[in-house]
């Protein structure tokens, strides 16, 4: 992106000195923008060899003249991917609230259902075909309040390791030793009192 900005800086100054002298001897403005898409890639070679770097500007001339032109309205602003964060923003789709709803959703039965069935669950409670209850409030969670998400980002949140923790806590009534051996250390480390004594 710097080397992409500095060069569409330099190019600005160069599109203003072809026009400047065009104008002193009379010719005509047209057909500048393909002189400069000519030159910006050809410098290209020149950036390889001298610097071991390349512009990734646009080979397309119609997107060239696109970013171009957004760069000389915009400045940096126009050949920022994404500047107002829309992409991020949408990944910000499953917050605390859908994971304490996904983990009541996984949690609490007798089996442990795979990722597929708790997304055609989340579905169904989105489209209103089934009551999901908190099991801390004891409350139906209202479906209104909540964005669809992809299998894939449940199949993510169930992967984690507080959430595995969680949902086996909550699965594991009577015999709690499966639990403790998958998540408990079998022996811990104090720390040693003394300078120089061993740690046992």
């Amino acid at each position: 992106l710097i080397i992409n900005a500095s060069v569409l800086t330099a190019l600005l100054k160069l599109e203003d000195a072809r026009k400047a002298e065009r104008l002193t001897k009379g010719g005509s403005l047209r057909g500048i923008i393909g002189t400069l898409y000519t030159d910006v890639h050809s410098f290209n070679a020149w950036l390889l060899k001298n610097h071991n770097i390349e512009h990734s500007l646009n080979t397309s001339i119609k997107r060239f003249k696109q970013q171009y032109k957004a760069f000389r309205e915009q400045s940096y602003y126009g050949i920022i991917k994404d500047p107002e964060g829309n992409s991020k923003r949408n990944a910000l789709k499953r917050d605390d609230a859908t994971n304490q709803l996904l983990r009541n959703l996984f949690a609490g039965r007798t089996h442990k259902p795979n990722a597929k069935e708790v997304a055609n669950e989340y579905e169904a409670f989105l489209a209103g075909y089934l009551d999901i209850i908190n099991k801390e409030t004891g409350e139906l969670y209202n479906p209104k309040e909540y964005k669809s998400i992809s299998a894939r980002t449940i199949t993510a949140f169930l992967a984690t390791w507080d959430s595995k923790i969680a949902t086996d806590a909550k699965r594991i009534d009577s015999n709690r030793q499966p639990l403790i051996n998958q998540y408990l250390p079998s022996h811990k480390f104090e720390m040693p009192q003394l300078a120089g004594s061993m740690i046992s």
